[in-house]
């Protein structure tokens, strides 16, 4: 093809697509836009149903099926629905129901309908009354329409059927139950303070968090809390405890309220209390009084306060084996602390030492381990310490407290402090009491004393 053949081609098609665009888009401007929901005033099928000012409302009545719902201004302007009791109310969705009161518009106008009850009114979901200084306006909700998204209105003197929005009608089908505040005290459930609970099994637990008068202590570690109920010593916090307690305190929740008046608390579980829970943090205390099971939850009562209600989300909480709250270590020192520990057994002696020297320039001294006055390496040594330390509970319920121990172990302390130890008494052919002066609540497996034993033989053997 020739080359002037070839550009005429070429300003041809650019003329082309230059005329299609410009039909294009004449056509787009021609066509009108698509009509948006019109909210003005000139809408026929906007009509006002009801239209005031906040500060005009005396009070505001919805009757359900249910009750009748009376929310009053009180004289500091602000709003409350009518109740017998001195109770606490959501000022949030008290004023959301007010708000909707001082407008309601229809979504679209229905018009004179010939049966009235097929739109619901034969039954209606409720009759609304707004009473201000002057005047009165009434409003009456039918069914819902065929999608869900409004309820059908009408008014007394209208014969015209509307449809309105359910986001303007549904605030006012709450009920005065509905409105009540069921929010329990917020706690930073990383910073408690203090944990007192008392169990559906009658046992008293109570932790708090470590201060600085703990610091001293060289059993407690480094632990953040400790339970000093209900065993006779006080142990570190099991450390999953407290983070099952942090997630199952936001988990509680007031459903129901049951009686605001009672005369009988023992009807329900509460007089005594079945369980307590008293927990606080820096700012707030939640203290609550866990009666009866009922559906949905058990029978609660805040502490000072006379309401019942059905709370939930309380039942691990208080049933927590007070086992379950401790780290179940025996007894576990840092080994810094130490300079020597003795594992003992009918016929056997196993002694430990760690002989620091301080090296001038040397922050850390040089250490030397030993067993049984032989040195041995750094690395076996801790093994063996471990397992002294590592011993762990298995259960409550130890009885024996004197009798031959199947081992003991002390450890002496680099300060001079009084040395600890701590024996392993035969309660039955499984288990050992673990004793401490003199008191026992503890039972250790007896194939952990046997392994430990185990352990220490072997190192001696391979001197």
């Amino acid at each position: 093809m020739k080359r002037s053949v070839r550009l005429l081609v070429i300003v041809g098609a650019i003329a082309a697509m230059i005329v299609a665009i410009v039909l294009l888009q004449s056509r787009t401007t021609e066509e009108p836009a698509a009509p948006a929901f019109d909210w003005s005033a000139e809408d026929p099928d906007r009509v006002t149903l009801l239209q005031t000012a906040r500060d005009q409302i005396v009070r505001i009545e919805v009757e359900t099926p249910e009750e009748t719902l009376v929310i009053e201004r009180r004289d500091d302007g602000s709003f409350r629905p009518r109740f017998a009791h001195d109770v606490a109310f959501n000022t949030t969705q008290v004023n959301r129901v007010v708000g909707n009161a001082t407008s309601v518009s229809s979504r679209r106008l229905i018009g004179e309908v010939d049966d009235t009850a097929e739109y619901g009114f034969d039954a209606p979901r409720a009759r609304i009354r707004v009473v201000t200084a002057d005047e009165e306006y009434s409003l009456i909700v039918g069914a819902m329409t065929p999608a869900r998204d409004a309820f059908y209105v009408m008014r007394p003197d209208d014969p015209n059927v509307y449809s309105v929005f359910s986001s303007w009608i549904n605030p006012f089908l709450t009920t005065t139950d509905a409105l009540r505040v069921r929010t329990l005290p917020q706690l930073a459930t990383d910073a408690l303070q203090l944990i007192r609970i008392r169990t559906l099994a009658g046992r008293p637990i109570e932790a708090y968090r470590r201060g600085l008068a703990d610091e001293g202590d060289a059993e407690l570690g480094f632990a953040s809390y400790l339970v000093t109920s209900p065993f006779a010593r006080t142990y570190q916090a099991n450390t999953n405890w407290l983070e099952e307690l942090s997630e199952q305190l936001p988990q509680l929740r007031i459903g129901r309220f049951v009686d605001d008046a009672p005369t009988n608390l023992a009807r329900y579980g509460l007089d005594p209390p079945r369980a307590t829970i008293d927990i606080s943090d820096a700012d707030n205390t939640l203290s609550l009084r866990i009666g009866d099971q009922t559906e949905g939850g058990r029978y609660a009562m805040r502490e000072g306060r006379p309401s019942v209600f059905v709370l939930s989300g309380a039942e691990p909480i208080v049933s927590v084996r007070p086992y379950a709250t401790i780290s179940a270590f025996v007894l576990i020192l840092n080994i810094d602390l130490i300079d020597s520990f003795v594992v003992e057994a009918p016929g056997e002696r196993f002694v430990g030492q760690i002989e620091r020297t301080q090296i001038d320039g040397e922050d850390e001294p040089e250490e030397r381990f030993l067993l049984n006055g032989t040195e041995i390496a750094d690395r076996q040594f801790r093994r063996l310490y471990q397992w002294a330390i590592g011993l762990m509970f298995d259960a409550e319920g130890a009885t024996r407290t004197v009798g031959e121990p199947a081992a003991t172990i002390t450890y002496n302390f680099v300060d001079g402090s009084p040395s600890r130890s701590v024996s392993f008494i035969p309660e039955n052919q499984n288990f050992h009491a673990v004793v401490r002066d003199g008191q026992t609540e503890f039972l250790i497996a007896r194939t952990k004393i046997e392994r430990m034993l185990a352990a220490f033989r072997q190192a001696v053997a391979e001197f």
